[in-house]
């Protein structure tokens, strides 16, 4: 007897493996797992400008990376109390004490990005909301507000039309930028509850139906990834929350992370990925004594194993784990 439904998620038309390079983009769920991916030693490369919610300020970061933006003191201004240098396109882990550190950290970040979208073979974007804030004085999108008075911005509810032009430009640009790489679209499960329940609702049904309205168009190298859909349906249960009843278990993360593996690896992909989480946990083993013989075997065994994967399994970094083990030797 079945006690919940289940997403039915198609297999997708391309694959990916330890060769591929991943770039995320969007939401805190996105960073959540990309996180996941790297722990299992995929090459991601997530947020480049920090955490970002709407489609209207993944096109501009896009833009911005693809174009190779200079960032100048004009984009920047300095908070009165913090006297930290902010850019409103950008999380405050970029800002700094320093004017000149703030644009050169701005600057290396849109260099970095660059580079790795000119090889991506996937990106993942994961929209949060539709609610967009706007600087008054420029009408300027603002993707972080740094704590800056209310009434600088006017935070409003986009359209459909807005979120869908943006997608499209998004798929256009990266198209256009990459011509092999895939885009994954999905909706992040955490649900936006300051403006209520309703609120949240609508928000997600218009970037539901901007992603919507875009593969509509048949582009092939567009897909959608139904994280939503799973968290709202299948995982229907408040022990897959967080304490706070609104951002995801790690439970939760792990399911919607494995049924990706699922959607965009072959089995022989899925095995290889069981294979490197087994190994990984060796770095967790407490050492007790450096100097024995136990420890130099032990080592000796996962320097091996390392080498294994290579032979096996190729386009996984495994520098940091030799440097661990031949410490322990």
């Amino acid at each position: 007897m079945k006690t919940f439904t289940q997403i039915k998620i198609p297999p997708s038309n391309f694959k990916i493996d330890y060769n591929s390079n991943l770039f995320f983009l969007g939401s805190c769920f996105a960073e959540n797992i990309s996180k996941k991916f790297n722990q299992r030693k995929f090459n991601t490369y997530t947020n480049p400008f920090g955490v970002t919610y709407n489609p209207l300020s993944i096109e501009r970061q896009i833009i911005n990376i693809i174009d190779k933006k200079i960032f100048t003191k004009e984009d920047i201004f300095q908070d009165k109390n913090s006297l930290l240098w902010h850019s409103f396109e950008a999380h405050s882990s970029l800002s700094q004490n320093s004017q000149e550190i703030s644009l050169s950290h701005l600057n290396e970040a849109i260099e970095r990005a660059n580079k790795f979208l000119k090889k991506t073979d996937v990106v993942f974007i994961t929209l949060g909301t539709s609610f967009v804030y706007f600087l008054k004085e420029t009408n300027q999108v603002v993707s972080n507000c740094h704590k800056q008075p209310s009434n600088s911005f006017l935070r409003k509810l986009i359209s459909v039309d807005d979120a869908s032009n943006a997608l499209s430009n998004i798929a256009n640009k990266l198209h256009e930028f990459n011509k092999n790489l895939k885009i994954i679209f999905t909706v992040s499960p955490i649900r936006h509850l300051n403006d209520g329940m309703q609120a949240n609702t609508i928000s997600k049904s218009i970037l539901q139906l901007s992603i919507y309205n875009l593969l509509q168009k048949d582009i092939p190298y567009g897909g959608y990834f139904p994280s939503y859909e799973i968290m709202m349906d299948e995982l229907r249960d408040y022990r897959y929350y967080d304490d706070d009843m609104i951002h995801l278990s790690n439970l939760a993360e792990i399911i919607i992370f494995e049924k990706i593996l699922n959607t965009y690896c072959s089995a022989e992909t899925i095995k290889n990925v069981q294979q490197v989480e087994k190994f990984l946990k060796n770095k967790e083993h407490q050492i007790l004594d450096l100097n024995s013989n136990r420890t130099h075997l032990f080592a000796k065994q996962c320097l091996d194993k390392i080498s294994e994967f290579e032979k096996n399994i190729s386009g996984i970094q495994w520098q940091q784990e030799k440097e661990y083990f031949k410490k322990l030797l």
